[in-house]
């Protein structure tokens, strides 16, 4: 017994102090994984420190403009839109505009003769993308946005290049949700003329592209033209830059909203070949007719949201108005065939011949008339 009692102490002793072993390495392995962290973190902040200082002069200020004997400094820009994601109607203020999404590409090239290009280097450099908030960069902003802004976007999206003769190269991307004038008058056969305007001090166009397969699903875009819009205030003359682009209605619309409403107008005419007797039938066919189109025309005004009247609600509009007919032809075609089959009734009675005592003979014409008329469905 006594020696089962210490083999056991043995073995619970040996898993206790393997359990210390290993919480002693993994501590040990902790702490120099932090000591590593913290010296490559010196490293990197030594080598940006000393990047930094070679290329900028002690007194440098970011918020002056590198401005040359005075005169204002020029920005060549490049935009190259990537894709327009949605054209859409949105509520701001308590009022209705239209807009959409862009995905740019926007490059700046400027001169800074300030910055000190690295001595030994090649022909350009590459900089960090936190040198935004060193170096001084063009206070740019898109005149007809929502919101979007470059200069405000993460360091992840900048990208900078310093060439040996002080130009300045900065890529960033962006997502801005701009304001697009539309009229919708003539839907869903319209165009739109929309804009991508950028306002800053003094703006050179190098280029504005479109991606040569933009997509879109409900238009087919186009590139117009490039344009200046410099404007002139009370502190001073602000250049702008603007790049227009055609939106042209895909053709797939026209099927999408004028064959369902052709088809159920065609439907409704079915009506005319069913007796005039089977009322559920023909009842069934016209107000169904009624209610779809009805429908598909509260469905159509939703997704523009206009306050106006537009080309499709016309033809929704004639639509409405035929199956409409087809349901007063319904009601005077009963009234029309009740007075006929009296008018026969009448005739029937004046003109049928026997012994039988007139009451007798109403009651024959009154049956057949009943026959005449009963629901084929209740037969």
């Amino acid at each position: 017994m006594h020696e089962l009692k210490k083999q056991r102490l043995l073995r619970d002793f040996s898993k206790s102090n393997f359990c210390e072993k290993l919480t002693q390495s993994l501590r040990e392995e902790k702490e120099l994984y932090a000591k590593l962290s913290a010296k490559v973190l010196q490293l990197f902040r030594s080598f940006f420190a000393h990047t930094s200082t070679s290329i900028i002069d002690e007194n440098y200020d970011r918020l002056i403009a590198p401005k040359k004997n005075g005169d204002p400094v020029f920005v060549s820009v490049s935009i190259f839109v990537l894709n327009i994601r949605s054209v859409r109607s949105r509520d701001l203020v308590n009022s209705l505009i239209q807009s959409f999404t862009a995905d740019l590409f926007v490059h700046q090239y400027w001169i800074d003769e300030r910055l000190k290009f690295p001595k030994g280097a090649e022909k350009s450099i590459n900089l960090h993308g936190s040198y935004k908030e060193i170096i001084w960069i063009p206070d740019m902003y898109f005149k007809n946005g929502i919101s979007g802004e470059i200069t405000t976007h993460s360091f992840k999206t900048t990208y900078f290049v310093l060439y040996n003769n002080n130009k300045v190269f900065m890529a960033s991307r962006v997502s801005v949700d701009l304001v697009c004038e539309m009229h919708f008058r003539k839907y869903p056969h319209d165009e739109h003329i929309c804009d991508i305007t950028l306002m800053s001090l003094v703006l050179r166009w190098k280029t504005f592209q479109l991606t040569a397969r933009l997509f879109n699903t409900d238009y087919n875009i186009s590139f117009v033209k490039n344009a200046t819009c410099d404007k002139t205030y009370q502190i001073g003359t602000f250049s702008c830059v603007t790049g227009k682009f055609l939106l042209v209605r895909d053709s797939g619309n026209f099927f999408t909203k004028y064959v369902p409403s052709f088809t159920i107008v065609i439907a409704s005419f079915v009506g005319f070949w069913i007796p005039t007797g089977s009322y559920p039938a023909r009842a069934s066919v016209v107000v169904t007719s009624m209610l779809a189109l009805i429908t598909q025309q509260l469905q159509t005004t939703s997704d523009i949201k206009t306050s106006y009247f537009v080309c499709i609600n016309i033809w929704m509009n004639i639509c409405t108005t035929i199956v409409f007919c087809c349901l007063l032809e319904f009601a005077f075609a009963i009234i029309w065939e009740q007075n006929k089959q009296k008018q026969i009734a009448k005739k029937s009675i004046e003109t049928s011949e026997g012994d039988a005592p007139p009451e007798g003979r109403v009651k024959s014409v009154l049956k057949k008339f009943e026959k005449h008329n009963r629901n084929p469905v209740d037969q």
